[in-house]
């Protein structure tokens, strides 16, 4: 399988590697719009800045930043709905259609599961970059709690998966293709970004005691730990693109 893998068509080095060009396009528009988000908030509002460091939820929520911010969130919900997609139909191939009968069922219950949590977690960042909190404050707080929480535990059902996926393999099935997936990679950041997203609930759910403890200092922190937990997950996609690659090279090779 490596001397058939290494010898593949130069073109299918190219279709695999546009295919799997959207692991890494998400995550870059999602972190430079959010960076640029929080640049151009402190710019134009620098006192409300220097008193409460903005969120990306309170700078989107002028529409000078807001508007341009939502339509490069189309884009990366549709690179990022495609790229659950392939990645979604190559762990069935290599994780669910390999394992023992009796671990089957497990496994494609975390597989579901995660599907549906990233699912709501690209309707989250639809409603929340479309629907600002100062004017739909209950609207944009909905697509927060489904951007976050599905982002959360989408990622923590597929560290799972990825994990479970290792040991609940059948010895007697022959691997087909390169798993898209690194074990030792996967597993780690996904309990990275669990850790980190525990915090993220600690600071959410206990703002008015540590508001009192120190008011500025909990809102740095705050707006801090949000974005490395966004940008946390968004590394957490982009750590298949090299799996992903060798995936794709391989099955486009092997209809050559």
């Amino acid at each position: 399988m490596s001397q058939e893998y290494d010898e593949s068509p130069r073109h299918a080095r190219f279709a695999a590697a546009a295919l799997v060009s959207p692991l890494l396009l998400a995550p870059l528009v999602t972190v430079a719009a959010m960076l640029w988000a929080r640049y151009e908030s402190i710019l134009i509002h620098p006192a409300n800045a220097a008193r409460n460091p903005p969120t990306v939820s309170r700078a989107i929520s002028d529409h000078s930043i807001g508007d341009p911010f939502a339509q490069w969130m189309l884009a990366v919900c549709a690179l990022q709905a495609f790229a659950v997609w392939r990645i979604a139909q190559a762990l069935y191939a290599t994780a669910i259609v390999p394992a023992r009968r009796g671990a089957r069922a497990g496994l494609m219950t975390l597989f579901v599961a995660a599907l549906a949590c990233q699912a709501s977690a690209i309707v989250g960042l639809l409603v929340l970059s479309h629907y600002d909190s100062t004017n739909y404050s209950e609207i944009h707080e909905w697509g927060s709690y489904l951007l976050f929480y599905g982002n959360g535990v989408s990622i923590a059902f597929s560290g799972w998966l990825v994990w479970l996926a290792d040991r609940r393999r059948d010895p007697r099935t022959p691997r087909i293709a390169p798993v898209p997936y690194d074990y030792y990679l996967q597993t780690r950041l996904a309990l990275v970004v669990a850790v980190i997203g525990v915090v993220f609930g600690i600071l959410f759910y206990a703002t008015v005691p540590l508001e009192r403890w120190d008011d500025y200092g909990f809102r740095v922190t705050f707006a801090m730990t949000e974005l490395v937990l966004l940008v946390a997950c968004v590394i957490y996609l982009a750590s298949f693109v090299v799996p992903m690659y060798r995936y794709e090279r391989y099955l486009l090779s092997r209809r050559l």
